[in-house]
């Protein structure tokens, strides 16, 4: 039953709810690949060898024109041996990363063959792109590669972070990319890139995106959409207010909020492109590298769905980003009730929405036992995908009606961020057991969505 507020009703869409998103509990990027033995721990492997072979053969040393026949380089001879070639190479890869920090596009683009101008253009569209980003953070870490005719071909995993200060990226993402690389007179320089295959594809990683900055957004998106940056600035902007409050009380202000917009072919490439067919829009968390919002753009045609899933997808943002998370399936209630709550303000459920297929599934013999639904399947219905995100909303609305805002979001923060039990965080902020919030808020939820 709806409380009397003078409002009317606004009812929440079954077939197509815009916040349908999937945000996999606890995804976190790749971890970066195991530390490669680098050359000089295989010189230090072998100068070992040569002291155990020298120490066995010194009783019965080779003795020419009255010297000791030497066995092979002295230890010091093989400390001194020169870089392998893909380490010459990294050097050179690092030198250009550090010019990307500095900003020097020049210092960036010299590490590029001059006689490739494509190449050339796709560097400088990834400068321009990570600058964009406010990158602080970029370190090539080159797979070992046998250099054929002064030419390799590598592996290269790059670890790297965007706004937020380097110090604080200890366990950074990072991205793979396969480098073609030549000797030259200038030295070594990259002739060839290609996307690497050992992690999800970004979506500015090819340098291939146009930006807009907004005051509290920074939103990127292929050519094809340039025309709908404008709409997302502002559609983000206004989030943005909303959604920082939400961080504050999470304790993890942010600096800026990444949203992508992607076509169809985008869509079905970045971050792996596997994502449930109700899916409209995701958020990536990054680890210390904060988190990127996508929007797929073509299931979007007016404002008003636009700023609910947005407002949602940055509530993600807000309450998920910064932190490493244990996998957790059984934590999706929550985050999605949460980002549900923060999407619809300033509406609120139970006051001001009405949700039938929710209300109706209190009614039959398969009503919800508990506010902490299991996870949905990727073959869930509509009305299966309608309900969970409808209870994880209105039982939000309900610790937030019952506790108030402050109490609700310390529950939400300490078990989402904290990663407390369920239990643990509802008597620390909520000063109840889980159980008798439950049960109070199942029975709220049952009488407030229709």
């Amino acid at each position: 039953m709806l409380e009397e507020t003078g409002l009317t009703p606004v009812t929440i869409p079954g077939q197509h709810v815009p916040t349908h998103d999937n945000l996999p509990g606890g995804w976190l990027p790749p971890p970066l690949p195991p530390t490669k033995e680098r050359h000089g721990g295989l010189i230090a492997v072998i100068a070992g060898i040569v002291i155990m072979v020298a120490v066995i053969v010194a009783p019965i040393p080779g003795v020419i024109h009255g010297e000791l026949r030497s066995f092979g380089p002295s230890t010091a001879e093989a400390a001194k041996a020169p870089p392998a070639p893909y380490e010459l190479a990294e050097q050179m890869l690092n030198k250009q990363a550090a010019a990307l920090l500095r900003g020097d596009q020049a210092g960036w683009l010299a590490a590029v063959d001059p006689s490739r101008p494509a190449l050339r253009k796709q560097y400088q569209n990834l400068f321009t792109t990570l600058r964009s980003l406010k990158v602080t953070k970029f370190t090539y870490d080159l797979d070992p590669a046998i250099e054929v005719r002064d030419e390799l071909t590598a592996d290269a995993a790059v670890d790297y972070c965007l706004f937020r200060a380097a110090k604080v990226c200890s366990d950074p993402p990072w991205f793979g990319q396969k480098l073609t690389l030549k000797q030259t007179a200038k030295g070594w320089l990259i002739t060839g890139l290609a996307a690497g295959k050992s992690a999800p594809q970004t979506p500015w990683q090819n340098g291939d995106l146009v930006f807009k900055q907004g005051k509290r957004v920074v939103v990127g998106a292929p050519s094809a959409l340039r025309g709908r940056l404008d709409e997302v600035v502002s559609v983000a902007d206004q989030a943005a207010t909303v959604d920082d409050k939400i961080a504050k009380k999470m304790r993890n202000p942010q600096d800026k909020y990444r949203v992508f917009l992607a076509d169809d072919k985008s869509w079905k490439a970045w971050y792996g492109g596997r994502f449930p067919s109700y899916s409209v829009a995701y958020t990536i968390p990054l680890g210390a590298s904060g988190s990127d919002v996508v929007l797929h753009m073509s299931d979007f045609d007016n404002r008003h769905q636009l700023q609910i899933t947005v407002q949602h997808e940055m509530a993600h943002v807000a309450t998920l980003s910064n932190i490493g998370r244990d996998e957790d399936d059984d934590d999706l209630w929550l985050m999605e009730g949460v980002a549900e709550y923060a999407g619809w303000l300033p509406l609120h459920a139970g006051r001001d929405l009405e949700m039938p297929v929710l209300h109706q599934a209190f009614q039959g013999k398969n009503r919800p036992k508990t506010i902490a639904a299991p996870p949905l399947k990727s073959s869930a219905t509509g009305d299966q995908v309608d309900i969970f995100y409808g209870l994880g909303h209105y039982s939000v609305d309900c610790i937030v009606t019952k506790y108030g805002e402050s109490r609700a979001m310390e529950f939400v923060r300490l078990k989402l961020r904290e990663q407390k039990s369920l239990d643990s965080a509802s008597r620390t902020a909520l000063g109840q057991p889980f159980s008798a919030v439950d049960k109070t808020c199942l029975s709220w939820v049952a009488d407030h969505s229709g």
